[in-house]
C-alpha cells in the first residue's frame, strides 16, 4: 500500500475526483489533455484534472500540496497546457497504477535556494524498499532555463509496469544537484520502457554551481536497486559532468536502443548489467570544456553478455576512448560498430583491459585521424580468455607520435582474423604489434608506412596473410625476445626481418 498517501481518505473526496474523470472523458474530442490522454484513461479507476483539483496552471503556486492530495491507487493524474511550479518534492510510494499525464504541460523547479527541502528530486516515485507497480509518465517539458534550477525530474523505482515516454529537460543542469533522471525495476521478473527521454542541453561541473555533488550531475542513473530489464529507447543526453547513461548494477539487464548521447565526461554510455547492450545507437565527443577529461564514448564493466550491435562512435575532439571495455566486464561482444576518432592528440578505438573476460570485434569499422594512437588495444594480463577482432578495417591518416600500430595485441591469445589495416601516411606507422604469446594472424591484407607485422611474443601464427609496407619495409619484423613462431603461406612484399627470433618456421610463403 502506499505509505505517503492517507488510505482513509473521506467517501466524497474520492466521488469527486471520479466525477472530474468522467468530465475530462467526456470531453476527449476538444480537450487538448483529454485528446491527449484518452487512450490511458480506461487504464484507471479514477482520471483527475490537476487544474480541477486546485492547481495553478500559470506558475504562480507550487503544485507539490495538491499532487499530495489526489495521488491513490488506481489513479491518473491529467495535465492541462501549462506551467506548474513546484518548490518541494512530490513523494508517493508503494503505489499500484499510477499515471502522470499531460498535453503540453511544463513542469518548472524552483531555484536551488528557493527549493525547499533536499534540493535533490520534483518525483519521487518508488523507493527499493517500498517501490510502486505499474507506473506511466507521458509527456512533460522540464523548464531549466532558468539560473541554478536544475534537479533531478524523475527518481522511480518500481518492481514492474514502467513506461516513461516523451519527457524533454530543457536547460542546462546548472544547480550542482542529481541529474535528470533515475530509473530502477527492482524485481527481477520486472520489465520498463523508458522513451525519448531528452536532456540534451547536459550539465554544468559542480564547481560552477551552489550545489557540492561530486564533479557535477549524471544524465540517468540505473543504480544497485535495478534487477529486472529496461529498455532506453531513443533517448538523448548532452554532456554531463559525471556520465551520461550510467548504469551500476551487475545484475538486472539494460536495453540501449537508438538515441544518441553526447560529450559526457567519464562515458556517453556506461553499461553493465546480464546481457544489457546497446543497438543503434549514435555517441558522439565533440566537445572538451574545461574538466572534460577522458571521455570514453561507450563503457562496458560490471556483467557479462556485454554486447554493443550496430552503432555509430564519432570522437570528433577525442580525449578517452570509444570502446573501453574493463576489468569487470566477463565477456564482451562489438558488431556492426563505425567508428571515427579525430583529435590533436593520440587515441584510441577499443582498448580491452588486461583483466577484461572474453572481447570480440566483429564487421567493424575504425578510422582514425589523429598524431598516433591504436585502433584496438588488447592489454595484457592474468585473463587467458581471448580477444578476437575478425571483418574489421582499421584506416585512416594517423600520425606515429606514439602507439604506432592499428592494432596492439599484448594479451596472449589474441585472435586476428581477416582484418583490413590500411594506414600508410607516416613511415613509423605499424600494421599490428604483437607482444602477447600464443596469439593467431589468419587472412587479411596489412598495408602500412611502417612495419605491417611486428613480433616479440611466443608461439605466434601467422597464415594466408599479405602484407607489404609503402615505406619499403619488410611485410613481418620478428624480434629476438619472440620463439616459436609459424608463417605460412602469406604473400610478404620484401620478405621477412628477423632479428635473432629462435624456432622459425616457413611455409609456402611469397616473397615479392
Amino acid at each position: 500500500m502506499p505509505t505517503d498517501n492517507s488510505r482513509n481518505r473521506q467517501l466524497n473526496r474520492r466521488s469527486y475526483l471520479s466525477l472530474a474523470g468522467a468530465a475530462a472523458l467526456g470531453v476527449a474530442s476538444s480537450s487538448g489533455t483529454a485528446a491527449a490522454t484518452h487512450s490511458l484513461n480506461d487504464d484507471y479507476g479514477t482520471v483527475v484534472d490537476i487544474v480541477d483539483a486546485g492547481a495553478d496552471p500559470e506558475g504562480g503556486e507550487s503544485i507539490t500540496p495538491v499532487l499530495r492530495e489526489v495521488a491513490d491507487d488506481d489513479t491518473l493524474v491529467k495535465f492541462p497546457p501549462g506551467r506548474y511550479y513546484m518548490d518541494e518534492q512530490f513523494r508517493f510510494t508503494g503505489f499500484s497504477n499510477f499515471g502522470l499525464a499531460s498535453n503540453g504541460a511544463t513542469i518548472v523547479p524552483a531555484s536551488y535556494e528557493e527549493f525547499d527541502g533536499p534540493q535533490y528530486r520534483l518525483f519521487r516515485l518508488g523507493v527499493d524498499y517500498d517501490p510502486g507497480v505499474d507506473l506511466h509518465i507521458e509527456n512533460f517539458t522540464i523548464d531549466q532555463t532558468a539560473a541554478d534550477t536544475g534537479i533531478r525530474a524523475f527518481h522511480v523505482e518500481v518492481d514492474d509496469g514502467l513506461v516513461v515516454r516523451d519527457v524533454d529537460v530543457v536547460g542546462e543542469h546548472d544547480s550542482g544537484t542529481w541529474g535528470p533522471g533515475l530509473f530502477n525495476i527492482t524485481s527481477s521478473s520486472g520489465s520498463g520502457l523508458v522513451e525519448n527521454f531528452r536532456a540534451p542541453d547536459g550539465g554544468t561541473y559542480s564547481a560552477r554551481t551552489p550545489g557540492d555533488l561530486r564533479w557535477g550531475p549524471t544524465g540517468i542513473i540505473v543504480d544497485v536497486n535495478h534487477r529486472g530489464t529496461i529498455e532506453f529507447r531513443d533517448c538523448e543526453l548532452g554532456g554531463f559532468p559525471d556520465n551520461g547513461l550510467y548504469v551500476s548494477d551487475d545484475d538486472g539487464q539494460v536495453v540501449v536502443r537508438g538515441g544518441e548521447y553526447r560529450n559526457s565526461r567519464a562515458a556517453s554510455i556506461r553499461l553493465a548489467g546480464q546481457n544489457s547492450y546497446v543497438r543503434g545507437a549514435m555517441v558522439v565527443v565533440d566537445r572538451n570544456r574545461e574538466y572534460d577529461v577522458n571521455q570514453r564514448g561507450i563503457r562496458l564493466e560490471n556483467g557479462s553478455g556485454l554486447s554493443v550491435f550496430d552503432t555509430t562512435i564519432r570522437l570528433d575532439a577525442a580525449n578517452g576512448a570509444a570502446v573501453s571495455v574493463q576489468n569487470s566486464a566477463d565477456s564482451a561482444w562489438l558488431s556492426g560498430l563505425s567508428i571515427s576518432v579525430d583529435g590533436d592528440e593520440p587515441n584510441h578505438g577499443v582498448v580491452v583491459s588486461p583483466e577484461a573476460g572474453e572481447t570480440v570485434l566483429l564487421h567493424s569499422d575504425i578510422e582514425q585521424r589523429t598524431p598516433g594512437g591504436y585502433g584496438l588495444w588488447t592489454k595484457a594480463g592474468s585473463n587467458s580468455e581471448r580477444a578476437v577482432a575478425e571483418y574489421c578495417t582499421f584506416t585512416g591518416s594517423v600520425g606515429d607520435d606514439t602507439a604506432r600500430a592499428a592494432i596492439r595485441a599484448d594479451r596472449d591469445n589474441t585472435q586476428i582474423r581477416a582484418v583490413t589495416i590500411d594506414q600508410i601516411s607516416t613511415r613509423y606507422r605499424h600494421g599490428i604489434e604483437l607482444t602477447g604469446d600464443d596469439c593467431f594472424l589468419y587472412g587479411g591484407r596489412y598495408i602500412s608506412g611502417g612495419y605491417p607485422v611486428v613480433n616479440v611474443g611466443d608461439d605466434t601464427w601467422m597464415e594466408e596473410l599479405t602484407a607489404g609496407s609503402t615505406g619499403g619495409r619488410e611485410a613481418v619484423q620478428l624480434y629476438d625476445q619472440s620463439s616459436g613462431v609459424t608463417i605460412k603461406e602469406s604473400v610478404l612484399e620484401n620478405g621477412i626481418e628477423d632479428r635473432g627470433s629462435a624456432g622459425l618456421r616457413t611455409y609456402l610463403n611469397e616473397y615479392p
